[in-house]
């Protein structure tokens, strides 16, 4: 799937990425590319992926580098295309990125990064036996004219495949309600790579696999306050006997009670957290109350942790730890929720 120097046309049906300029470095060049030189810097890779070799062509104004990935990532947590996306990110700062996090419900993304002395394109795609390619183009103008003017003209040609490549944010993900809330978690993941799959949003912390699932409206059988001042200890005593009830295997780390980024913000908005185990498994839960109607927003997190033979079951593992830390700093992002 990866040679980059292509002398046959690709079959009607492959797909687009392996069709027209973007599958043949030949034709786009018009010229038989060759490997780099020394003085081009090495290929590195995003983690979880291998380089391919790095080409040259326009008398070095033009420098194509591939990489390869499987279909699943080592460590089982987001897929490789998310690992990709975010280190082209990093690879690029400061540059737009329709989102940081990688959606499973893109199977090829495309990103274009115009500099004043160097252009990029660089597209992902999953192949057609599940695993993952990457290619990136980076062309610095040649400064005579005529040739600069004729390279742009195949630049555009190639952007205009790549670009076919690009893929928005899902439409039911945009107009979700739950968007204060990945909002707020895009903000605190930082630089983490991070896949979003439906409703379960997964990322890498600390070496740590973390996972937000059953995000949406809170069924819950009376309403929780949406100002800190207007919080009862028999409502949360309530609310707690009945995740007791739901939860009959949990051991409790942190009964349901305000966060402590509540108890010190200044708007003196409410947001409730709990932390808990069962089984193998630390979960936490957030609760976001709305103005607007009563409802609550809620997210549920969670993490895998062995209890070690020494350790009790009701202590607070570092996974235990890491999770309320996470409920913390969402609670502290997410603003005003009218509902």
């Amino acid at each position: 799937m990866m040679p980059m120097i292509a002398h046959a046309a690709a079959p009607v049906g492959s797909p687009v990425y392996e069709r027209g300029l973007l599958g043949d470095m030949r034709r786009f060049a018009q010229m038989r590319p060759r490997q780099c030189t020394a003085s081009v810097s090495p290929t590195l890779a995003a983690p979880g992926w291998q380089s391919a070799a790095t080409y040259c062509a326009w008398q070095g104004h033009l420098v194509v580098r591939s990489w390869t990935a499987p279909s699943q990532a080592a460590d089982g947590c987001v897929d490789p295309g998310a690992s990709w996306w975010r280190w082209m990110q990093d690879r690029y700062a400061g540059s737009a990125f329709p989102s940081s996090a990688w959606y499973a419900a893109w199977t090829t993304q495309a990103v274009g990064l115009d500099g004043e002395d160097t252009r990029i394109l660089a597209i992902v795609a999953r192949t057609e036996d599940g695993s993952w390619m990457a290619r990136e183009w980076q062309w610095n103008p040649s400064e005579r004219a005529p040739t600069r003017r004729w390279q742009q003209n195949r630049w555009d040609l190639l952007a205009a495949e790549a670009n076919a490549l690009r893929r928005e944010i899902p439409g039911d993900v945009k107009a979700s309600r739950s968007r204060p809330l990945m909002s707020a978690w895009l903000q605190s993941i930082g630089k983490a790579p991070a896949e979003v799959t439906g409703n379960r949003w997964r990322w890498l912390s600390g070496g740590r696999c973390l996972t937000i699932d059953s995000v949406g409206v809170n069924e819950t059988s009376f309403q929780l306050p949406y100002q800190v001042e207007d919080n009862r200890h028999e409502q949360r005593s309530a609310m707690q006997l009945l995740l007791a009830r739901r939860n009959p295997g949990a051991t409790w780390i942190r009964a349901f009670s305000l966060t402590d980024a509540s108890r010190q913000s200044k708007n003196g908005l409410a947001r409730f957290k709990a932390v808990w185990r069962e089984s193998d498994m630390i979960l936490g839960q957030l609760w976001i109350p709305t103005k607007r109607d009563g409802s609550v927003l809620s997210l549920r997190l969670s993490a895998a942790e062995k209890i070690s033979g020494g350790a009790k079951p009701d202590s607070v593992s570092p996974a235990a730890q890491m999770v309320e830390e996470e409920l913390e700093r969402l609670s502290k992002l997410v603003g005003n929720v009218d509902g």
